[in-house]
């Protein structure tokens, strides 16, 4: 008898302790789940209302822009030759001329 006694009390206590484990676990994920953004910085940022209000001296800007036309692109020079530094086993960088053509 003493000894099914013994039993029943680890058993009981076992019991206990996997329900109090049970229940504290569960309260803090839901404790963690409430507390918890699960929205992302970058989404926040991102989903701000914006200004229903324009800016008048941007508006202005805009309209004050002067329009490039193909003779004006034409004078631009082009970009032919350009550097690239490489890395040489010694470490010291050098620099090597390429073509763009």
């Amino acid at each position: 008898m003493r000894r099914n006694n013994k039993k029943r009390t680890k058993i009981s206590f076992l019991v206990i302790l996997t329900v109090f484990t049970v229940f504290t676990w569960l309260f803090l994920d839901i404790f963690r789940a409430l507390t918890r953004s699960s929205v992302a910085p970058v989404l926040e940022e991102e989903i701000k209302p914006l200004d229903p209000d324009l800016d008048k001296k941007i508006l202005d800007s805009l309209r004050q822009r002067k329009e490039i036309e193909a003779q004006d692109l034409e004078s631009i020079p082009e970009i032919t030759e350009f550097e690239i530094e490489t890395e040489v086993r010694g470490g010291s960088p050098s620099a090597a001329t390429a073509s763009a053509r």
